[in-house]
């Protein structure tokens, strides 16, 4: 039984195959005083190409953890 594998995407401006993606995440909490916590009312992240450090965000959109591959094999 042969296993299927997959390319990941390439770096639209250097080229380079994303098999790591560095993401910061930045989120905004606020002190609920009903209910004694926290609670996140913001937030967003900076996706970038490892390589050539460009900003990734229309490649993932919603993320790099949501991304699936569209199923062209090498």
């Amino acid at each position: 039984m042969v296993k299927a594998t997959f390319e990941p995407p390439k770096c639209p401006y250097c080229g380079a195959n994303l098999f790591r993606v560095v993401e910061r995440n930045r989120i905004v909490y606020a002190f609920n005083p009903e209910e004694g916590r926290f609670i996140e009312v913001d937030g967003e992240a900076e996706m970038e190409c490892p390589e050539c450090h460009a900003d990734l965000y229309d490649l993932f959109p919603d993320g790099v953890c949501n991304f699936v591959s569209s199923g062209e094999k090498p």
